[in-house]
């Protein structure tokens, strides 16, 4: 070995120190890697977080601008730094107006502004010591102000603020309507002339202090009682069928008459008007009740008062019918003997006469002419003021003798088919037909114009139906209804009183059909006519 050259040992000490080394060196170069596929991990999840960040900016921009809410955030002096398009809208101003040179007070009016400035203070040191959502009012470029509810929340980590905000003056305005309106409408329910109230269930949940006044409750006695319990017993079923049957939907008649019950127990008549409604979100029976005891008092009154007329007035009749009857038997008995034995006295001087006494003669047949004449006339009024087929042989016969005289007098037509049947009339009944058809023949002789008229006496269904049809020229609405036209009131006065019916109809250059029915019997008119005697 030569002097200054490294051992054997010394070589073999190098080498090991070099194989630490390169292991180090190795370990360290194992390290670089696994840190640099690190961070191309993190550069990886780095851009995905500012692509995720990205898109969220974008999208929360996106629902900040589109939101259709007034949006902006507020700088903790106050400044607006981001205002959304529907606060541009709103407002009147731009973006490049408002951003980072305007504060929010400069778009509130005076009254909320130091309300409003407390709370913005208030919310940085301790945000839970204001409330997030209150009302305040807004006012735009023109100087519109508005009505809106504010609602307002921190930027986490930061002083700033998001704040959004709504109009609420088409709300407010809806609210103050509806407010008068159930004011109005409340003042009008309390102080209504008709009974209010509302059903439900069958129980009363409202009613008005007329309804309770009419029956003499107070308004609290009635509140959540069946309305049954104030129902007459008569009017009970009726009442019950109707509310169930409206209350299931069915279109019923909703305005009726009825009978309730006052507290004293006494009836009152009312007429009711119901329809459904909805109360309190459930559906109800809203009913309004008008007092129509003095109404119906009245007409009952009037009634009464109708019948005692048409009675006195049916008396009255009889009276004269019973007088043209006594006039007429003696006109044609007391009148007719006289001029009888007046005529067999000129016979009898016509006889004793001499035939050169020819004036004398003469003169005698003239008187016995004349008598002639009058026994006729006396005839012809005895039967006018009664015929005595009316009473001897029937309604019948007498319509069928009255047709020919009016025939014979005016030279009209008349047709009578079927011929009338024999039917078994009391006497009132056959004076009230015969009159009746007297007066529709003078009315076809002074209005119709007519050159035929059909005549029909039938018995139908426990009536007697007399029709009278002319050629005429016909009667109009106005006629039918002239409170003037006597001869038609005569005939519905009459036909009333039997509890029967009267029909007249015409068309204009076509005639007029009359149709008269009285029922056969009706014990409480017949005795009626009888107590009148």
């Amino acid at each position: 070995m030569k002097n200054g050259e490294p051992t054997r040992e010394q070589l073999i000490g190098e080498v090991k120190a070099l194989r630490r080394r390169i292991a180090e060196l190795e370990k360290l170069e194992a390290e670089h890697t696994q840190i640099r596929e690190h961070l191309k991990l993190e550069l990886i999840e780095h851009r995905k977080a500012e692509a995720a960040l990205q898109e969220s900016e974008e999208k929360y921009r996106t629902i900040f601008e589109n939101t259709g809410t007034v949006m902006l955030i507020l700088e903790e002096d106050m400044t607006i730094s981001l205002v959304n398009t529907e606060f541009e809208r709103v407002s009147g101003y731009s973006k490049a107006e408002i951003e980072g040179k305007k504060s929010w007070t400069e778009f509130v009016v005076k009254e909320d502004v130091e309300r409003m400035k407390e709370y913005h203070r208030l919310r940085r040191i301790a945000s839970d010591s204001v409330p997030k959502r209150y009302e305040f009012r807004p006012f735009d470029r023109q100087g519109n102000v508005l009505n809106a509810v504010i609602a307002v929340e921190m930027i986490p980590g930061t002083k700033r603020s998001v704040v959004s905000f709504m109009d609420i003056t088409p709300r407010m305005q809806a609210e103050t309507a509806l407010r008068e309106s159930e004011e109005k409408y409340h003042n009008l329910v309390e102080r209504a002339n008709d009974g209010i109230l509302i059903i439900q269930d069958g129980i009363m949940k409202y009613v008005n202090p007329r309804l309770a006044e009419m029956g003499g409750f107070i308004v609290e006695e009635l509140v959540d009682t069946p309305f049954t319990d104030y129902a007459s017993p008569a009017e009970l079923t009726t009442l019950v069928d109707r509310y169930v049957r409206r209350m299931s939907g069915e279109d019923i008649e909703p305005i009726y008459e009825t009978v309730l019950k006052r507290k004293d127990g006494s009836d009152i008549h009312v007429e009711i008007n119901a329809s459904t409604v909805s109360y309190q979100g459930r559906p109800g029976d809203l009913v309004l009740v008008r007092d129509i005891t003095e109404r119906k008092q009245a007409e009952e009154a009037l009634k009464a008062s109708r019948d005692q007329l048409r009675q006195l007035s049916t008396h009255l009749e009889a009276v004269r019918e019973e007088e043209r009857t006594s006039l007429a038997r003696d006109i044609h008995d007391e009148l007719g003997q006289v001029l009888t034995a007046l005529k067999i006295d000129l016979a009898w001087l016509s006889k004793k006469l001499l035939a050169d006494q020819e004036p004398l003669l003469e003169k005698t047949r003239s008187m016995s002419k004349l008598v002639d004449m009058t026994i006729q006339k006396v005839k012809g009024i005895s039967t006018g003021l009664r015929p005595g087929l009316l009473d001897d042989f029937g309604l019948a016969a007498a319509i069928e003798w009255q047709a020919g005289e009016f025939q014979k007098l005016t030279g009209t037509r008349i047709e009578i088919s079927p011929k009338p049947e024999d039917i078994a009339l009391n006497r009132d009944r056959s004076t009230t037909l015969f009159r009746v058809f007297q007066e529709l023949l003078t009315n076809v002789a002074r209005h119709a114009d007519a050159t035929k008229v059909k005549v029909s006496l039938t018995e139908e269904d426990d009536k007697i139906v007399l029709r009278v049809t002319d050629n005429g020229k016909g009667i109009s609405k106005e006629q039918i209804s002239n409170p003037r036209a006597f001869g038609l009131l005569g005939i519905r006065e009459r036909v009333r009183f039997w509890q029967g019916d009267f029909k007249i109809g015409g068309t204009p250059g076509k005639g007029t059909k009359t149709v008269v029915s009285i029922p056969l019997a009706n014990k409480e008119r017949d005795n009626a006519k009888n107590t009148n005697r």
